[in-house]
């Protein structure tokens, strides 16, 4: 059953999974849909310009290479698992990433067993890596789109508060990583992959929240 979950996720336009994203965020309610569809687009290309920059700079290295180029501090664990939340992977500012190795693998163990073809032979280590060091870029850089663009909450005569979007972060930095690692796919399908063997029912609202923006799109 899961492997046909996959297989479906993998099929989905990249859209779909930009409103996922969007349902997660607090902010969610304040914007139409017109102005998500702009923040996807703007977003998007935020992440793939990022990793065109990046290949431009240093060459089509592996991930690792890439965060020794940037004297990224990378450590390796074998698990975290917060009350309600798996971590796979995390970064921490300002230069350090960790990677919760056993959590991974059981991810990568399940691409075997269920014999999802389209992912035999690659490190979804590699995707969570990629994920996590466009949010390095985060930090870094303020000129990105992510951290330049916000939206009106509220205005008081000229007083006006903005804030940033969660969703935005999340949908440029797994554009960063398909561009980077060159995948014919999401890497969102990794948020039902990966939990899959530690939370089998989490997993099933991920992928039914997930399969559930699809009237959204047009």
């Amino acid at each position: 059953m899961i492997k046909e979950k996959i297989q479906t996720l993998m099929q989905l336009p990249l859209e779909v999974f930009g409103r996922y994203l969007f349902t997660q965020d607090p902010l969610d309610g304040k914007l139409s849909n017109e102005q998500k569809d702009d923040i996807f687009r703007e977003a998007s290309q935020c992440g793939v310009s990022l990793s065109q920059e990046l290949k431009s700079k240093y060459g089509n290295c592996s991930i690792d290479e890439y965060i020794k180029e940037l004297e990224i501090q990378l450590t390796y664990k074998d698990s975290h698992n917060g009350l309600e939340y798996i971590y796979f992977g995390t970064y921490q500012k300002p230069n350090k990433m960790t990677i919760y190795k056993e959590n991974i693998q059981k991810g990568q163990d399940l691409v075997e067993q269920e014999e999802i073809m389209a992912l035999q032979g690659l490190n979804l280590e590699d995707i969570v890596k990629a994920h996590e060091l466009f949010h390095h870029f985060e930090e870094q850089r303020k000129d990105l789109y992510v951290n330049m663009h916000k939206i009106t909450l509220w205005r008081l005569g000229k007083y006006e508060y903005k804030s940033k979007l969660i969703a935005q972060a999340e949908i440029a930095s797994m554009a960063f990583a398909q561009d980077l690692l060159g995948l014919p796919f999401s890497p969102n399908v990794l948020d039902v992959l990966l939990l899959y063997p530690h939370n089998k029912e989490q997993a099933q609202k991920v992928y039914d929240s997930i399969m559930s923006q699809q009237q959204t799109v047009q």
